[in-house]
């Protein structure tokens, strides 16, 4: 079984003070076909959310800080993959 692979950029650029109800889709494929569901990495910023039915990743007021980090998973039950962009303020 292989993982679902995440095709998004490595870099997500943001302003501080700004939300975001779309910033970014993720486009995930599974080599075998399986079905696969998304969570959110522990230490993920706060106001992040992803809508698993439509994939879409959401940040609610960007805060000013240092080591902004986000990390999706896709798992499709066996295995995942983690996708965590750079944080361009």
């Amino acid at each position: 079984n292989f993982p679902p692979r995440i095709s998004n950029t490595d870099v997500l650029e943001v302003e501080v003070g700004k939300s975001y109800p779309n910033l970014v889709t993720v486009h995930t494929t599974d080599p075998n076909g399986d079905p696969f569901y998304y969570y959110l990495e522990p230490g993920t910023a706060a106001g992040v959310s992803l809508n698993n039915a439509t994939h879409v990743l959401s940040w609610n007021t960007v805060p000013d800080g240092f080591n902004l980090t986000i990390g999706v998973a896709a798992s499709d039950e066996f295995v995942s993959t983690l996708w965590r962009p750079r944080i361009e303020l």
